[in-house]
């Protein structure tokens, strides 16, 4: 019977052929069925070249599947006196005996999925009219901590990190902000000659200049600080680092003072 042939391609299965059966495609009479359909559609164009005779065999609805290319679990048996009627069951596709391509592509491996975990946790302090937090405190997962003042980091060797190795295993974090608190911060040097020792903390103001021309375009509070300031002291306005810094600079400054008053020697050359 023309057309009542197998549509895998390869498969010589007809109605002709003893014992096994053969199957149209699904009615479409719900959307169930139409889905079925599509589906079952699908998985015979990924073999089959869409040619003007597939097309008449499709528009006259004579596409046929053998039961070979379905898994017996998915098969219907009904049996009577007189037959054996086979039928797909409802969803049912086919999917052995298929054809292979002649260079198979490997499917990628799936992309695994991604998750996004909160390694570490920051607590901040802001006072007005700075724009960055006065003391941030930077948690890690390690339970390590890192102290950042008006965005600049504390140096390695600031006696807060000596003393609790850094972590908070060695100090709670309620009286790890209670200590911090209990610093104010280093004024930096008064500045006499700029060199390669120092560095410009500016820290930016929150300040609404609409109207004011007077005011700086860019408002903010500067400190010149010495390379390794501890940024915050407990008992002194100025840390050790800057004020070394400024004994240096003032010792220098003495001396270049003492050369130049002192009157040149006899035989010193002109």
């Amino acid at each position: 019977m023309p057309g009542a042939n197998c549509s895998v391609f390869g498969c010589g299965s007809c109605r002709r052929t003893k014992g096994i059966g053969i199957w149209k495609l699904p009615v479409a009479k719900d959307e169930a069925h139409g889905t079925w359909r599509d589906e079952w559609l699908g998985e015979i164009k990924k073999t089959r070249e869409m040619d003007q005779n597939f097309r008449e065999q499709l528009k006259s609805d004579r596409i046929y599947t053998c039961e070979k290319h379905f898994a017996p679990e998915d098969i219907e048996i009904y049996q009577s006196a007189k037959m054996t009627k086979k039928k797909p069951k409802f969803g049912a596709l086919r999917k052995l005996n298929m054809p292979k391509k002649s260079h198979e592509s490997s499917k990628p491996s799936p992309r695994p999925e991604r998750s996004i975990f909160e390694d570490k946790i920051v607590l901040k302090k802001t006072v007005h009219p700075y724009v960055l937090p006065r003391l941030e405190i930077i948690m890690d997962d390690s339970l390590g901590f890192t102290v950042k003042v008006f965005g600049s980091y504390l140096p390695e060797d600031h006696p807060l990190y000596l003393d609790y190795r850094r972590t908070v295993r060695n100090i709670t974090v309620s009286n790890l902000i209670r200590q911090l608190e209990g610093y104010r911060l280093c004024d930096g040097v008064s500045i006499m000659k700029l060199n390669g020792k120092l560095y410009h903390h500016v820290i930016p103001l929150s300040h609404d200049t609409f109207g004011e021309e007077e005011e700086q375009q860019f408002p903010h509070k500067g400190f010149w600080r010495a390379k390794g300031c501890f940024l915050l002291c407990q008992q002194r306005v100025v840390c050790c680092e800057c004020d070394e810094f400024m004994c240096c600079s003032e010792n220098t400054r003495k001396s270049k003072e003492s050369r130049s008053a002192k009157p040149a020697h006899v035989k010193a050359p002109v």
